[in-house]
């Protein structure tokens, strides 16, 4: 019988069929035709079938679903023949993605590359196929073709972007999916809520925020934050906390009783940075110096003249100011009982906290 050189995998050849002649090319009916596969897991209708009245035997040939040779040996009486085609694979079905679900850091290669095999509905490999690569980040190879095993792989470098991504390859119709997550890369320098360089004491600095971030701007969940006072006398908050999934963390910041520097130091991994507030006084608070006069004293003489009184030497006068602010006890100046003490003499230094005379 005449048969095609090549086939699909699991295609049936029908009435495939052979004629039995004597030497003079007369039809021998009724002789037995045997059909037997030889090479390859394909199948025929029948297996022995006999002659009709015209000579002829038939059968029908399916190939085997494994690509390659299939061979067929027919027989009658003394001769014998074989036949043989090359099954090809059958049209390809939707290829199965490996490499995807992977974890991997942003702007860098995953560690399995991305690949799929294409087979056909029996598993038979389809090689020679082009494929092209797409989605998030960038490929290596863009373009190639599936290999005699049926295979083709690229290397996926992910986008600058956190979270999760996404790649296709797109092959004989079909398109096969592929994801990733990317999560942010090291830290690079925090940024900080501004503080002043200069408050009152005791004044509160509320939402003091570290923001840590990588390279392309992608927040660092869980990240650690340090808040230490180490000048001042001031507090915090809270003086340890981790980043939010905006890579931010908080605390409040309150400055301390003393006028002066106020240092407040933050630490987050490497990072390290120290931020100082100049304290100033209250206004109109006892706070600092001045200088009041003297609304009363004790003398030991009595009063000579308005211009003057005179003292003993070496003794102490007590007095406050008629505001009631506190001052110091001062030493008033050694005097002869004939010697004076002016009005523009009794002033004193203002310090501490008030107390009656």
């Amino acid at each position: 019988p005449t048969v095609p050189e090549s086939g699909v995998v699991g295609e049936s050849l029908s009435e495939l069929s052979i004629q039995v002649t004597d030497e003079f090319g007369n039809a021998r009916p009724g002789d037995v035709v045997t059909w037997t596969v030889v090479t390859g897991d394909g199948s025929v209708s029948e297996t022995s079938t006999t002659t009709d009245v015209d000579g002829f035997a038939s059968t029908t040939w399916t190939l085997g679903q494994t690509a390659g040779l299939n061979e067929l040996t027919i027989s009658t009486g003394t001769f014998s023949s074989t036949i043989s085609i090359e099954g090809g694979a059958a049209p390809p079905v939707q290829p199965i993605g490996q490499g995807s679900g992977q974890d991997g850091t942003v702007a860098t290669a995953l560690g399995t590359a991305l690949s799929f095999t294409l087979v056909d509905a029996f598993g038979n490999v389809i090689g020679g196929e082009p494929v092209t690569w797409s989605g998030d980040g960038a490929f290596d190879p863009v373009a190639t073709v599936t290999d005699a095993s049926g295979v083709a792989q690229t290397s996926w470098t992910l986008g600058n972007g956190a979270g999760t991504q996404t790649a296709s390859a797109s092959v004989a119709g079909f398109t096969v999916e592929y994801t990733a997550t990317a999560v942010p890369g090291p830290a690079i320098q925090p940024t900080y809520t501004a503080v002043p360089s200069s408050a009152v004491v005791t004044t509160i600095l509320q939402g003091l925020t570290v923001t840590v971030t990588d390279l392309y701007s992608n927040a660092r969940e869980g990240d650690a934050v340090t808040w230490e006072v180490i000048a001042g006398g001031g507090t915090v908050s809270l003086g340890t906390a981790s980043t939010d999934a905006n890579g931010a963390a908080s605390t409040t910041w309150t400055l301390g009783t003393q006028v002066g520097a106020n240092t407040l130091r933050v630490t987050t991994g490497t990072f390290v940075e120290e931020f100082t507030v100049t304290t100033t006084p209250r206004a109109g608070s006892a706070f600092g110096t001045t200088t009041r006069p003297v609304c009363a004293v004790e003398p030991s003489l009595p009063v000579s003249r308005a211009t003057g009184v005179s003292f003993r030497p070496a003794r102490f006068a007590s007095a406050r100011t008629t505001d009631s602010l506190p001052i110091t006890r001062s030493a008033l100046p050694a005097a002869s009982p004939r010697s004076a003490l002016t009005s523009d003499s009794l002033m004193t230094t203002v310090t501490g906290r008030p107390s009656c005379c």
